[in-house]
């Protein structure tokens, strides 16, 4: 329900720099200037901004929390529609599915839904909007069990180029449906609420951790290759670097290797330990702690403690398949190595076979995840930050399979995030139900350059 009227704010207007600063999330905002903002509350007033940027020429982008790495949503000259106040959650637990506006945040949707004894794959960061999260793909909690955050919306309310409010799901304007499954900036409309899936929240969740010197990582990643397809699909096995002391220092650099089990039973939580205990280098390890009890809330907190608001950050990220993970070894050693300041991290996550299917647009997979994150403070250090995240995984580019949404830099290494046949598939329903270009797409060089005032 609307709580205000449609406010535009235009480029030039006392509060527009203060507007275009909280579009984005991280400190180091682009120079990259919208035309105008406008605020909407509603999915009527979505339609009126649409209506208004269609009348003066203006193209559109759209944004819901702004946690996307390369902010991409802010683009020179555009209509930029800020969905970050429509924040409904409206929970069925008779069909286990919630209504969701866009602005909600991730981490408040499961504490709603924990009242029903529910849970969602949401975003790991409880910074991170349900909007981006799920347009854009989304890799969440329990994801290899309950999949892809995109997988499980089974309704989607959009406005379209032409200004109208649809419901889509599989059986009705299955076109924008598609789409919204993963389609990210690609996506031809502005998505107002979606309606996903949720799940019996897990009674039994485990932590298993090791701790590492980073002289042992080629080790420890060649072990986990091999856990990796061992692992119940309700664990998330995952590695990070870190050099990160409290004090803001650099402290020695670790590698943690982490098993996160969601299950039912405390014999379920047990056989993912099982797979951890049988690590051939635990005896190296100068921290072990296995089967330990955690929340939910804890995961969120230790998730967010990485990557803290208040810096400036640069990723970029690829998947790999297991074989391509062996023989690009030595890059990745070379990049888990090279952190540029101590909060800058590396991270390696077991995906598994791709779930993915035909009727989403979200398809580039790989067993592998591979990113780096730089954390930084200071404006005189962004294009060494941001040339160590891209240089580092672009040498693993010989391998890639391709690349997730929002921890991307396609604006500066271009990558495939998207099958061929999807995205031949979401250029040709764009030109359909777009045909007149309204809505900007993916950014890259070449359409930054396009944008870029004259």
């Amino acid at each position: 329900m609307a709580t205000g009227s449609l406010r535009i704010i235009r480029h030039g207007e006392p509060d527009y720099e203060g507007a275009r600063r909280a579009a984005v999330w991280r400190r180091n905002v682009p120079d990259r200037y919208p035309a105008a903002i406008a605020q909407a509350h509603s999915a009527t007033q979505v339609a009126e901004a649409v209506a208004v940027a269609r009348r003066e020429g203006l193209p559109i982008s759209a944004y819901s929390g702004g946690h996307g790495w390369t902010s991409a949503h802010l683009r020179d000259g555009a209509m930029l529609i800020d969905v970050s106040r429509l924040r409904d959650c409206r929970i069925d637990a008779a069909t286990r599915t919630a209504w969701v506006g866009p602005g909600l945040k991730g981490r408040e949707l499961n504490d709603r839904l924990a009242v029903q004894g529910l849970m969602a794959p949401t975003g790991h960061h409880d910074t991170v909007a349900c909007g981006g999260f799920l347009l854009c793909g989304g890799f969440g909690w329990n994801f290899r069990q309950w999949g892809n955050g995109c997988a499980n919306v089974v309704e989607v309310e959009v406005v379209t180029a032409a200004g109208d409010i649809l419901r889509a799901s599989a059986t009705q304007h299955s076109d924008w449906f598609f789409a919204a499954r993963g389609g990210g900036a690609g996506f031809f409309g502005v998505i107002t609420g979606f309606r996903v899936r949720a799940y019996p929240r897990p009674a039994v969740m485990r932590a298993n951790t090791y701790v590492f010197d980073l002289n042992d990582l080629e080790p420890v990643l060649d072990w986990l290759l091999t856990a990796g397809p061992e692992m119940p699909a309700y664990a998330e096995l995952l590695a990070a670097a870190s050099s990160y002391a409290p004090d803001g220092g650099w402290a020695p650099s670790r590698l943690v290797v982490s098993a996160l089990s969601f299950s039912n039973t405390e014999a379920e939580a047990e056989a993912v330990s099982a797979v951890f205990r049988r690590c051939p280098l635990a005896d190296r390890a100068v921290l072990s702690r296995i089967n330990l009890p955690t929340t939910l809330e804890e995961r969120y907190a230790l998730s967010t403690a990485a990557d803290p608001p208040g810096h400036r950050y640069a990723a970029d990220n690829l998947y790999l398949s297991a074989d391509g993970a062996r023989h690009a070894m030595p890059r990745i050693a070379e990049l888990f190595r090279t952190m540029p300041t101590p909060r800058s991290h590396v991270f390696w996550l077991y995906q598994g076979k791709s779930p993915l299917g035909e009727d989403m647009a979200l398809s580039a997979w790989g067993e592998i995840y591979v990113a780096a994150y730089a954390i930084w403070d200071h404006a005189a250090d962004d294009a060494a930050m941001e040339s160590w995240a891209t240089s580092g995984i672009g040498a693993l580019s010989p391998w890639s399979q391709g690349a997730q949404m929002n921890d991307e830099a396609m604006f500066l290494r271009p990558d495939r995030y998207l099958s061929e046949h999807a995205e031949h598939r979401l250029r040709t329903l764009s030109r359909t139900h777009d045909p007149d270009g309204l809505f900007l797409g993916f950014l890259t060089r070449e359409s930054a350059a396009a944008e870029m005032p004259r």
